[in-house]
């Protein structure tokens, strides 16, 4: 019966995700979480989703699909990878991040991404945050948290079209290639979302574990809070003060406050034109401050209690990053504590430096395995095209052929895998593709219909030929 039930969750998975087969932006406020899958908007995309449907208070956000990265690097490598080659030169982990920066988005993309960011900007172009989120979702065991590059205070279009590019650049680096190797990954296999959100100004910011994350007791929370904004946290910059509470009450069982000697927090740029972000600068907290407890005890509770919001909607304990903003919580994302790197970043490694991704060799292969997919995907949506479009009714002597239904069915069959081809290679599951039926097989299925629908047309015509010669 769990056999059972397991296979009809992944099949719901599958129709799920091909629902969206063509969309490259996901506006938060277009899509519920049902409607998506990690495959649509990643991991993080979709614990996004799924938040928002808690009613809990996040800024506004959309998030741009794994097809738009799987099709830039195609894009990227393509001819640059063959032209270092014929100048006798293997590219190195630095080529591949520079063929990605100055390869141009498709126009649709462009489109769709303008019209999202005006949303979420309004009247004047607002500032955001541009992450990754991983789509990988075959190892659910797999976090890659704090691997990618992070690009806060963007602003404009031609700013945010660099930071997602930075973002995807960010794969070939040594950090995520340690991690990759450490769980036996291939780099390639990778696909990559790029949650785009508005930025907010952070006074104080930090993250709850909603169970004692040293003890795992249940019935405790962990609140961590910094002054300014909270990836020195995550970077392992700054200690922040801890703060554990019990859940049933919300009261203070232990508080431990750091001194904070400095804070990293977002200066907008004084210039307002395209592609100008602002920075993010180190300010000296003072003396009077600096030795204070980050929020006051109601602040700290009001936090709490949003975590567990969470926590209770998820049906399992969750670690939560959020931020305080003139006296509101605001969450950014959150995740079951089972995928959190309570003891630092994902990016520690054993490796050595014979196996970085440094390596020619490596860096070739990696090149070259990502331009055969989307080689393959390419010609299999070529031909997938060319044949819909001359299963089209012909205009011709042969146009009694449209209204027999054997060969009707036949197409509508045969339109049917094309369709079911088209959502595969767009979801990059080559994988299943050999596992099922390739596409080399039904193109064989498809030029043999038509080399028999051929056949019948001839028939068809040499008929009318005999009966206008009677």
């Amino acid at each position: 019966m769990k056999s059972s039930k397991k296979t009809d969750s992944k099949q719901e998975k599958v129709r799920i995700s091909n629902m969206h087969p063509n969309v490259l932006v996901f506006y938060h406020e277009d899509y519920n979480a049902d409607e998506l899958t990690e495959i649509n908007v990643g991991r993080k995309g979709l614990s996004l989703f799924q938040t928002i449907d808690m009613d809990v208070p996040i800024p506004s956000f959309f998030v741009v699909s794994p097809i738009v990265y799987k099709d830039l690097l195609y894009e990227a490598f393509d001819d640059e990878v063959l032209e270092l080659l014929e100048k006798d030169r293997v590219p190195r982990p630095e080529d591949l991040a520079a063929f990605i920066r100055k390869s141009e988005f498709s126009g649709r993309f462009k489109e769709s991404l303008s019209k999202a960011y005006s949303r979420l900007s309004g009247f004047t172009d607002t500032w955001v945050s541009v992450r990754a989120s991983v789509v990988f979702p075959e190892r659910q065991d797999l976090s890659f948290q704090g691997l990618f590059e992070t690009k806060l205070n963007v602003r404009g279009m031609e700013d945010l079209e660099k930071s997602i590019k930075d973002v995807y650049a960010s794969v070939f680096s040594d950090g995520v290639d340690s991690y990759a190797r450490d769980h036996q990954v291939q780099i390639s296999d990778l696909q990559l979302s790029v949650v785009i959100q508005r930025m907010v100004q952070a006074e104080v910011s930090g993250v709850v574990f909603t169970i004692d994350p040293i003890t795992k007791d249940e019935t405790k929370m962990s609140v961590e809070a910094v002054y300014g904004l909270g990836d020195v946290i995550a970077k392992g910059e700054i200690s922040p003060d801890l703060y554990l509470l019990k859940k049933k009450d919300l009261s203070f069982e232990e508080k431990h406050i750091s001194p904070q000697e400095w804070m990293r927090v977002v200066k907008p740029s004084s210039r307002r034109t395209q592609g100008q972000s602002g920075a993010v600068d180190k300010v000296e907290i003072s003396n009077a401050w600096s030795h204070r407890q980050k929020l006051e005890d109601r602040g700290i509770q009001d936090v709490a209690k949003v975590a567990l919001i969470v926590e209770d909607k998820s049906q399992e304990p969750q670690v939560v990053e959020w931020v305080w903003e003139s006296g509101q919580v605001w969450i950014l994302q959150t995740r079951p504590v089972s995928e959190a790197e309570i003891f630092g970043p994902a990016a520690k490694s054993s490796k050595s430096s014979a196996d970085s991704l440094s390596d020619s060799e490596n860096v070739f292969d990696l090149a070259v395995d990502i331009v055969k997919k989307g080689k393959v995907e390419e010609k299999a949506i070529e031909d997938a095209l060319k044949y819909v479009q001359r299963s089209s009714p012909e205009k011709s002597a042969v146009k009694d052929l449209e209204n027999q239904p054997e060969n009707d069915d036949e197409i509508t069959q045969l339109k049917k895998e094309i369709d079911r081809l088209n959502a595969l290679v767009n979801r990059s599951k080559f994988q299943q593709l050999k596992e099922t039926e390739t596409d080399d097989k039904i193109r064989e299925k498809i030029q043999k219909k038509q080399e028999a629908d051929q056949d019948r047309k001839i028939k068809i015509v040499t008929d009318e030929d005999s009966k206008s010669l009677i």
